[in-house]
């Protein structure tokens, strides 16, 4: 059994939010906060002292593997957080008092009634931040997640939903936002939980974040004369999932991406399958299971003259056990994905026997587990990706294995969805031949540049490392602009 003391400990570093976020604090005075003190710690403790029990049928050996210090203090994480979540949604009603809007940075700082101020990075072009104020008693604010301190609870991220333009923004306080030339850093220190409560120092700095703003491939589609009467797609946003983070901008991307096969591709809109937030059954629908490959893409298919093309922006991630790549259904518990997940060895296995004239495949999904399996394991296996060896097919993904496939904020899309658009649009760039038509390898060798591309703006707008990657018929060609 943990001694109490021992215990305070190790919900004190789970507590410890060593971020630099802005942050959003319920007024202190409405709120009994040693009770909550006391509720969260009599909750942890008896949750952690039955789950470090030994099992009726477990052996020594499996007990010592599963009650190891590292698994008990992640174990305790996921319960701290799990109850801070569970009674900030009981007590905090988020309603705002206040918006104020920085057109030169598109940045709205929004006052809740209670709370302080949050900065959320809103586009001026379509009307969006103008909506987005207009509308202000009708926005959803979906998935909130918090932490605590001694001055209250802390929003550490949120969805907002305009519900008049359909458009998703997303409030993180990894986020480096600049607000009227000064952005403003809460700079959390340990939160310390003892006799006499919780403690946190906060300090403010200045600095002025500047990015240039880039195309927006959502306006002024490059017409062209192609027609592609026989081709087929299957489009999917997985964004809302039930056990683990949103996907911002998967719906986004795919309503982006069907806009593009329809206006300069010469898709038929009929041959297009759309689908948002899929379940593992609509996966199987879609493209068979393990046993059986003929789904719903198989019929769609005029043999020998039908292409495909997929797309697919959601959640990927390696199965714990067996540390194979998945897609994440919906519905989907990350813990289990060798059940419950859809098998990126299924997937391609299937598509291989489709009798198409060509396949390709463009994902807006990383492998790493990063976003994932976030509140379940500190060691995330490294992914074992099955080959692509589809004949005459192309495989083209937004990262590594290992690496995290990143948001660009400003244009509400994934980074890869968007720099894979703005190839297709951006045809002076990208075209380096000049023949009038967009290859794989163009595509790629733009999106991949090293000071223009993917990998410079992975560093610069999330510091995280992401590299696409192309695999396949490299030198088919997507688009002819002539």
């Amino acid at each position: 059994m943990i001694k109490r003391i021992i215990l305070f400990n190790i919900v004190s570093i789970v507590l410890l939010i060593n971020i630099k976020c802005q942050t959003l604090t319920f007024d202190v005075s409405l709120v009994n906060y040693p009770k909550i003190q006391n509720e969260i710690e009599s909750y942890v403790n008896y949750k952690i002292n039955k789950w470090q029990q030994q099992g009726k049928y477990e052996s020594a050996t499996e007990y010592y593997k599963r009650v190891t210090e590292e698994n008990r203090g992640k174990k305790i994480e996921q319960l701290v957080s799990g109850k801070i979540n569970e009674i900030a949604r009981q007590i905090i009603n988020l309603e705002i008092e206040q918006m104020e809007y920085d057109p030169d940075n598109e940045v709205f700082r929004i006052k809740f009634l209670g709370l302080s101020a949050i900065y959320v990075k809103v586009p001026r072009y379509n009307h969006q931040a103008q909506s987005l104020e207009r509308n202000k008693d009708r926005l959803q604010f979906i998935s909130p997640q918090y932490t605590l301190t001694d001055k209250g609870f802390a929003l550490l991220s949120m969805t907002i939903k305009n519900p008049d333009l359909d458009r998703y923004y997303r409030y993180n306080y990894r986020d480096r936002l600049t607000f009227k030339r000064k952005r403003v850093t809460v700079a959390f220190e340990p939160v310390k939980i003892n006799i006499g409560g919780f403690s946190v120092n906060t300090s403010e700095t200045e600095s002025v974040v500047t990015i240039d703003r880039e195309i927006d491939v959502d306006r002024d589609l490059p017409r062209t004369r192609m027609s592609q009467p026989n081709a087929v797609a299957i489009i999917i946003g997985n964004k809302d999932y039930q056990n683990t983070n949103p996907v911002e901008y998967a719906i986004n991307d795919a309503r982006s991406i069907k806009n593009y096969l329809i206006n300069s591709l010469g898709y038929k809109e009929g041959n297009i399958l759309y689908k948002e937030d899929i379940t593992k059954a609509d996966f199987e629908e879609i493209f068979g299971n393990q046993e059986y490959h003929k789904g719903r893409l198989y019929n769609m298919i005029k043999q020998n003259v039908s292409d495909v093309f997929i797309y697919y922006s959601g959640h990927g991630a390696p199965g714990l056990e067996n540390h194979k790549g998945y897609l994440v259904p919906v519905e989907c518990d990350p813990q289990y994905l060798e059940f419950r997940g859809y098998s990126l060895e299924t997937l391609y296995m299937n598509l291989s026997k489709l009798p198409a004239k060509s396949v390709t495949v463009v994902m807006d999904a990383c492998f790493s587990g990063e976003d994932v399996h976030s509140n379940i394991s500190s060691i995330i296996p490294k992914v074992q990706n099955p080959a692509f060896s589809i004949p005459n097919g192309v495989l083209l993904s937004s990262s590594e294995a290992t690496e995290p496939s990143c948001w660009y904020n400003d244009q509400q899309h994934g980074l890869f969805t968007y720099f894979f658009l703005r190839a297709i649009k951006d045809s002076k760039n990208s075209d380096t031949n000049g023949d009038g038509q967009l290859t794989y390898q163009e595509i790629y060798d733009y999106i991949s540049s090293p000071t223009e591309g993917i990998p410079y703006f992975s560093r610069r707008l999330q510091a995280k490392e992401q590299h696409p990657t192309l695999q396949g018929v490299s030198s088919k060609v997507f688009i002819r602009y002539k």
